[in-house]
């Protein structure tokens, strides 16, 4: 299913703009389009999923094209975090600049052969002519505009400049800018989101630049011929672009290409209500990787800020790629800007943690300790273990929303061995203290290691309790403080089982020592 262009003329100051559906056998392509000025965030995100599960859901193409033309606010590793993160969420595109494609290159900072051609070919055409005003002019004709409370637009001065003296200042090398020339036309279009919209962009702006003086395209000049140039059949895009469409159908007309189908996605919000910006860090998606956030759970909360989803939130359960893709529906994105509540993320996160089996959870965990602590001079290494890492989830991942809470200070104790200086504050002599180790080391000498369940250590440490005649509130705080180092947290004889035999002895014997060395 494609869509082709009737280009309807009313009137020479009216046109419009509009599509029939028609069944075709051209491809289905989109593209997600981000600017190296940032790393990827939510609002990007959203933009990316949104075209992968359009093209995927009519059998097309999902391309990744880096616009790259604002080069000085570009920031390094912003490619490589694109596609990095793409990757990472299972939205890997068909066709990129990493991974080639009949299209390429994928880079704009590549391609501006191909856009000074097209430049010229509208010179040719007289749809674009050289503007040779200095930046002083064009200044000095803003300020008069906004003093008499005008739109600043281009007064088209170089518009009829006679070819004699376009020439002469190209021999002069004089410094230019290529400009479209528009038409004052009201023009109208059918957005799959927002409906009809119409707007006169000669009236709001006057002629736009397309090429700067340093050769670089400006956005909507690449825009318009790369999406043409790839063949890309619907573009779905931002709500703040929705503004510019109308100057782009005027570009596409000014060459003679069809356009492809535009639809505008609400915009995204923070929760406060204030502008989502790519240079937030807490709005960073790889911020999120980093947390140990699954991937789905990352999908699920994006593809439910802006509607397309008929059942929208299913108590206690994310979908899979393949349920997003078959029930993701165009026709149902909202018009109405959304904000993130990162309860939501939270939510589905801790429902997958939920869901899987522990042995296929032990590879993420793992990877996560590692990247926090494998530079820490206490890490224990033996805390990488299979065996020990499905202990702890056995009792935590239920009360897990995601796997950097495992790496707060409350758990800091099942990476790292306590530092003498916990043992401090502990209420008792050290002499004494160390008696009562060593009757914990005997008493947990018991059984096999299957036995060595929280109830079991429980039962022989009332023995112990009762020997030394303290109260069980007082035991259990001491014992707290000694194998993990602080006063709350779990509960004690949980900690034992995690540890099991032999890691819980290991600690209290370390502990001990330490006591009989202030006796």
């Amino acid at each position: 299913l494609l869509i082709s262009l009737d280009v309807v003329t009313n009137s020479a100051a009216f046109r419009w703009y509009s599509w029939k559906r028609s069944y075709s056998s051209e491809a289905v392509r989109l593209r997600f389009a981000p600017s190296p000025t940032g790393f990827l965030h939510f609002g990007g995100l959203r933009t990316a999923m949104y075209n992968y599960l359009f093209a995927k859901k009519l059998h097309g193409k999902f391309v990744l094209r880096i616009e790259d033309t604002d080069r000085k606010r570009l920031i390094p590793g912003a490619v490589e975090n694109f596609q990095n993160i793409l990757d990472w969420l299972c939205l890997t595109p068909d066709e990129g600049p990493f991974i080639g494609g009949c299209y390429g290159p994928y880079v704009q900072s590549e391609r501006l052969k191909l856009y000074h051609t097209a430049a010229l070919e509208l010179i040719e055409r007289k749809n674009a002519y050289r503007c040779f005003c200095s930046p002083d002019r064009l200044m000095l004709m803003r300020k008069e505009a906004l003093r008499l409370r005008q739109a600043p637009k281009y007064d088209r001065n170089c518009c009829y400049l006679p070819e004699a003296v376009v020439q002469e200042n190209l021999e002069k090398k004089v410094p230019f800018v290529v400009r479209l020339k528009l038409q004052p036309s009201l023009v109208t279009f059918s957005d799959m989101v927002f409906g009809v919209c119409s707007m006169n962009p000669y009236e709001s702006e006057g002629d736009p630049v397309l090429l700067k003086s340093d050769g670089y395209p400006t956005y909507h000049f690449a825009n318009v011929v790369d999406d043409h140039a790839m063949c890309i059949s619907h573009v779905l895009r931002g709500e703040e672009w929705l503004a510019s469409t109308t100057k782009h159908l005027l570009l596409y007309e000014a060459f003679g290409w069809k356009p492809p189908r535009f639809a505008h996605l609400p915009l995204m919000k923070a929760l406060s209500g204030g502008k989502l910006s790519k240079r937030d860090s807490s709005a960073r998606v790889d911020q999120y990787q980093n947390r140990g956030y699954f991937p789905l759970a990352i999908l699920n909360f994006v593809c439910f800020a802006g509607g397309g989803f008929l059942d929208a939130r299913k108590q206690g359960c994310a979908y899979t790629m393949k349920e997003l893709i078959d029930m993701f529906d165009i026709k149902l994105i909202s018009r109405h800007p959304t904000k993130l509540d990162f309860t939501w993320l939270d939510h589905y996160n801790r429902d997958i943690i939920r869901q899987t089996n522990s042995e296929d959870l032990i590879p993420h965990l793992r990877q996560t300790v590692k990247e926090r602590y494998k530079d820490h001079k206490l890490f224990n290494a033996e805390a990488l273990d299979d065996q020990y890492l499905k202990a702890i989830l056995r009792h935590v991942k239920d009360r897990l929303s995601n796997f950097s809470e495992l790496l707060s200070d409350e758990y800091e104790f099942l990476w790292i061995t306590p530092e003498p200086e916990s043992y401090i504050n502990i209420g008792m002599p050290g002499n004494e203290a160390q008696k009562i180790l060593n009757a914990v080391c005997d008493a947990l000498l018991f059984g096999n290691d299957s036995s060595f369940t929280k109830d079991n250590v429980s039962h022989r440490m009332e023995n112990v309790i009762k020997s030394f005649n303290l109260k069980k509130s007082e035991f259990l705080k001491f014992m707290r403080l000694v194998i993990t180092g602080r006063n709350r947290g779990l509960p004690v004889y949980e900690i034992f089982e995690i540890f099991g035999r032999e890691n819980s002895i290991n600690r209290l014997r370390k502990a001990t020592v330490i006591f009989s060395c202030d006796s």
